[in-house]
């Protein structure tokens, strides 16, 4: 049912760039005849939207905890400003054919920016980025990060002024971005990240926010899934010879399983074969923090298809369509330690789904997931820094990567090493 919501969204979407973008020889042509061509289009539009509202109703009555997430229903300004922490400012990107539309909400009021903007370019310099990034190009990390923060942040940086923590819910590619690593200025020859002077969060939609927010999670438990050892798992040894190019073995992760028990006495550990799908996912019913330290894989095509890699075999993984159809969870924080968790295929006016989404939608209030594929030694220093000041300094989760990502900026580490890493969903 959720494939053919999204695939409905995906033909509404391409509609509505018909309708909003008609072709150059149409502006030579007369009102009537002009509007006589649309009125299929609209036609369509209104059919396809009817069949949507219809799927969400159907999607609502069958599976009332899963819809809260994947198609929540629109709230009034009122209801999200109460959502937001006093301390915290929401800002809303959206791309309107070459125009950028950028809210900002906070409980005192609502301040907008709506201004030109070469759309493909501004796709391109997203992409550009984040390759820029995982090069580890210096100079051209600074040049293209000072021109999205002077295009995505700086029209709007008045209405932020006193605000130390934001909340992102953006549209189309921008939920790519590794927002941490936009330059807010150069100082002496020194980038100076956003990350440095705000903590950061991420929502699909205000929709899912308010949801996760009122999610009631366990008061104890946790859970901590580890797979460091590929090499020698699979009996497939054609397909594993492939695999083991992407799936090698994960030197630092025993180091995180360590720093982490030592933090959280009592925790229940999984580590290496008894890291199987279904004992996981029935000691995750009853965790508060569920950490998985793995291997994973999005997939842009069929996000639902991505997945976690508790080994090589096929019946090792878990997907982003079996946690939503198998997994009921009441946690705090899923922290998916894991390459490429908080990618997936971006969707107008949807998000990103995949592996974050699919925890979302089953009860996690919070996941903190990463953009690409990680270093292994730096994501065990990252993660137990934000654990650390998440646990012993009691910061909320958005401050608590913050300190893990700042620390790491002020050691000169490349972007590539902490940018990739984001919290989506409640900040607290």
């Amino acid at each position: 049912m959720e494939a053919q919501r999204l695939e409905l969204r995906r033909q509404i979407s391409q509609l509505y760039a018909l309708v909003e973008s008609p072709p150059d020889e149409s502006l030579r042509k007369s009102p009537e005849d002009a509007e006589r061509e649309a009125r299929p289009l609209y036609d369509a539009l209104a059919t396809l939207e009817r069949e949507q509202q219809q799927l969400e109703s159907e999607l609502r009555a069958r599976f009332p905890e899963a819809a809260r997430v994947l198609a929540p229903p629109q709230l009034t300004l009122a209801l999200i400003q109460q959502q937001l922490e006093p301390d915290v400012a929401l800002i809303y990107h959206a791309l309107v054919e070459n125009n950028l539309l950028i809210l900002v909400v906070t409980r005192e009021g609502v301040q907008a920016h709506y201004g030109a903007v070469n759309a493909q370019r501004l796709t391109r310099a997203v992409e550009q980025f984040r390759e820029a990034i995982q090069d580890r190009n210096d100079s051209r990390v600074v040049e293209l990060g000072a021109w999205l923060y002077e295009t995505l942040i700086a029209p709007v940086a008045a209405a932020l002024k006193g605000y130390e923590r934001v909340l992102l819910c953006s549209e189309g590619v921008l939920n790519l971005l590794p927002w941490a690593a936009l330059v807010a200025e150069v100082r002496n020859d020194q980038p100076i990240y956003w990350i440095e002077r705000v903590a950061l969060h991420t929502t699909p939609s205000v929709g899912v926010y308010r949801y996760a927010r009122l999610m009631e999670p366990l008061s104890q438990g946790v859970l901590i899934a580890a797979v460091s050892q590929y090499e020698a798992d699979s009996l497939d040894h054609e397909r594993t010879a492939t695999q083991r190019r992407a799936f090698g073995n994960l030197a630092y992760v025993s180091q995180e399983v360590a720093n982490l028990e030592r933090l959280f006495l009592g925790a229940i550990v999984l580590r290496e074969e008894a890291v199987q799908p279904e004992v996981v996912r029935e000691q995750a019913r009853m965790a508060r923090i569920l950490h998985f330290a793995c291997h994973a894989e999005a997939d842009s095509g069929a996000p639902l298809n991505s997945r976690l890699q508790f080994g090589l075999d096929d019946d090792r993984q878990v997907t982003a369509a079996q946690i939503l159809a198998h997994w009921r969870l009441r946690a705090d924080l899923v922290m998916l330690s894991a390459c490429e968790t908080g990618t997936g295929k971006a969707y107008r006016y949807e998000g990103v789904l995949g592996l974050a989404r699919a925890f979302l939608s089953v009860g996690a209030k919070t996941v903190g997931a990463t953009l690409w594929q990680v270093d292994d030694e730096k994501t065990a220093e990252l993660v137990s820094a934000f654990y650390t000041a998440y646990v012993k300094d009691r910061l909320p989760k958005d401050r608590a990567l913050q300190k893990a990502q700042q620390a790491m900026a002020r050691a000169n580490e490349p972007p590539y090493y902490w940018a990739g890493f984001i919290i989506v969903g409640d900040c607290r």
